[in-house]
């Protein structure tokens, strides 16, 4: 079985590093470059996971994880916020918002995919 993440960040050099390392670890990657386009493009997908920026012009990471949370289909979906604001205020933020996890950027490849695992139901 193939799971499907959706990675949501404005920069594009992010979205190319993370769809590159998810990919060839196996999984479908659906890009998103703000919250909005995230929220347009899951009413028509169910991913498995959600990798999610803070930092984003117009509607920031917290704002949407909201805004997913309000849609019962991916009310357990799981979150991984990974972010720049590297504090623990953003950090209690992001996980009082909903999210399973909040890493900092610049990450590290195999902790995030054993973080993308970890958080993946076991088929």
């Amino acid at each position: 079985m193939t799971f499907t993440i959706l990675v949501i960040d404005d920069e594009d050099l992010t979205r190319k590093l993370l769809y590159h390392c998810l990919t060839r670890a196996g999984y479908e990657v659906i890009e998103a470059e703000n919250g909005v386009e995230a929220l347009t493009k899951l009413e028509t997908i169910q991913p498995d996971c959600i990798i999610s920026d803070v930092l984003m012009p117009g509607m920031n990471g917290f704002e949407t994880l909201q805004h997913i949370r309000e849609i019962p289909k991916l009310a357990s979906t799981p979150v991984i916020f990974l972010s720049s604001r590297a504090d623990t205020d953003a950090e209690y933020r992001g996980l009082e918002t909903g999210a399973q996890k909040y890493l900092f950027k610049p990450f590290n490849v195999s902790g995030l995919l054993e973080t993308v695992e970890m958080l993946l139901p076991v088929c």
